[in-house]
């Protein structure tokens, strides 16, 4: 199992019995520059530990984004939204639970829940609407795309040798509030009959928009193209349901946990928005990857490569997804799919790196705040973020995961409530000069001997230089690079990875022609 060199945030706890005494089952952790949460227990206590570990990032992303650019700080609006969604949605009682427990422990770490554009307290059913707002909002998620590759494609590719490769764009919103609380949670649920799994998102969000199990199964949600409904029965929120079909051990008891459980919960639902969603997982023989497309009128639409001959055309072993419908009505025209599409014809053949590359390429788009990579058979998660609006998070370096590290939970790390800290060594990486032009002096502090690799990258994620520097002893060591022994290299960003031990760690320089 890959090790990180991270450092644990841990919530500050008041000098007071009361606080000293309360049970958090949760804890922070940072990996590089992402944030990973995880949480242990019943739907009562893991929610308890989101509203106290989150509590800042929820009033944010409610007052930073959803009340002012959803509902345009418009209270009336908002309360139509709302008396919409009580009289006409059902909500599963553990998802209720959950909700209300994050309100509480949003309240017991003082913070104040206080919303003045409604001259109201935050409650649970706010929580609820906002981990529903594609149902709400069916148009908001913008231009999500996604492209998975597998068998002759990926045949000659060392440790995947057929094995499916997914990457997912999630384009959304430039809001500095949803780009300031990108999220990793980890659910570890007690009861039974579920399995713990990995939610891609942003915080306060605990339906699931990109999601993987610990059996590997992986969804990716997309906005479809028709949004045409009828009012009648309950609807269901749909990404509480893709929550639902994930945490569940084996939703459909078919003895199995594959997509066909996706599918199940997907069918046995009402759902109000059109919507598309990619799966991925490990491939055999009655496994293989599937687009489900699904809208209240026409149901849901089961897409495999065998409908890859609908115009444009994709070649065999790959299947790509945007947010036009292909199978649940007549294909529309999308220039991104179409851009997809064209690539694929140009060369089938797919890697880890092309796929990221070609996806940002041929489907990137300027509201990208999340792009992600999932390899099931090597248990490999690669997601890239951005702060920054006039960044897109596919042209940034994304940070790896080890699946089984993220789904591992040490029970040593916070006990009552009370903060525990964990400190851990750093390697401090500097360049100079920075910007540079060809050579800059590159310096790093060890703070123990350790086996170390540099390894630069452009901004593709395409290796440009490897380099081994052996056994270094502690203390500080400098390395020159000069770039015109690297090739014809263009300007712009390049990131140092500083492989030492089991460790990574990432420095940027700007490289000025």
């Amino acid at each position: 199992m890959k090790k990180y060199l991270t450092f644990l945030i841990f919530f500050s706890v008041l000098c007071t019995s009361y606080l000293y005494s309360i049970e958090i089952n949760g804890y922070l952790e940072e990996i590089e520059d992402k944030t990973v949460l995880r949480v242990k227990g019943t739907f009562q206590e893991r929610g308890y530990a989101q509203g106290y570990l989150l509590a800042d990032n929820m009033l944010e992303l409610m007052t930073g984004y959803m009340l002012p650019v959803i509902y345009n700080n418009n209270s009336y609006l908002y309360n139509q939204a709302r008396a919409f969604f009580v009289a006409n949605f059902e909500i599963e009682p553990q998802y209720e639970t959950e909700s209300q427990a994050i309100i509480e422990g949003v309240i017991d770490k003082g913070v104040s829940t206080y919303l003045p554009v409604l001259g109201r307290d935050l409650d649970y059913i706010d929580v609820l609407m906002n981990c529903s707002i594609v149902d709400l909002i069916a148009t908001l998620a913008g231009a999500c795309s996604s492209i998975s590759s597998w068998g002759s494609s990926t045949a000659d590719i060392p440790d995947i040798s057929g094995e499916q490769i997914l990457t997912r764009h999630l384009d959304w919103s430039s809001n500095n509030a949803l780009r300031r609380n990108h999220l990793i949670t980890v659910h570890f649920p007690s009861e039974e009959g579920l399995q713990n799994w990995i939610n891609i998102g942003i915080a306060g969000f605990i339906s699931a928009l990109s999601a993987i199990n610990e059996h590997g199964v992986g969804i990716f949600y997309n906005v479809g193209s028709n949004h045409s409904y009828i009012l009648g029965d309950g609807f269901q929120p749909i990404l509480f349901s893709l929550r639902t079909a994930i945490e569940s051990a084996d939703f459909n008891d078919d003895g199995v946990n594959n997509y066909l459980d996706i599918q199940d919960a997907l069918e046995n639902c009402n759902f109000i928005s059109g919507s598309i969603i990619h799966t991925a997982s490990i491939l055999d023989d009655n496994i293989f990857p599937v687009v489900f497309e699904v809208n209240n009128i026409n149901g849901l639409a089961v897409r495999t490569a065998e409908d890859n001959d609908l115009n444009p055309a994709v070649p065999d072993d790959h299947l790509a997804a945007t947010n036009h419908f292909r199978t649940l009505y007549s294909p529309s025209y999308c220039y991104r799919y179409q851009n997809i599409a064209d690539s694929l014809q140009v060369n089938p053949l797919m890697t880890p790196e092309r796929s990221w590359t070609m996806l940002s390429g041929t489907a990137g788009v300027i509201t990208n705040i999340q792009a992600m990579q999932y390899i099931p058979v090597l248990r490999e998660l690669k997601w890239a973020t951005t702060v920054e609006a006039a960044n897109q998070a596919h042209s940034q370096l994304p940070t790896l995961f080890d699946i089984d590290y993220l789904l591992s939970y040490d029970d040593s790390v916070a006990i009552d409530g009370q903060q525990t800290i964990n400190p851990l060594p750093t390697i401090l990486i500097q360049n100079y000069p920075n910007p540079f032009n060809p050579r800059t002096i590159i310096s790093f502090h060890l703070p123990y001997p350790t086996e170390v690799e540099l390894l630069f990258y452009n901004l593709q994620g395409r290796l440009i230089l490897r380099e081994n520097q052996g056994l270094l002893s502690a203390g500080n060591h400098i390395y020159e690079w000069d770039t015109s022994s690297s090739g014809e290299l263009s300007s712009g960003f390049y990131f140092l990875q500083l492989s030492s031990g089991n460790d990574l760690h990432y420095h940027k320089m700007l490289l000025l022609k």
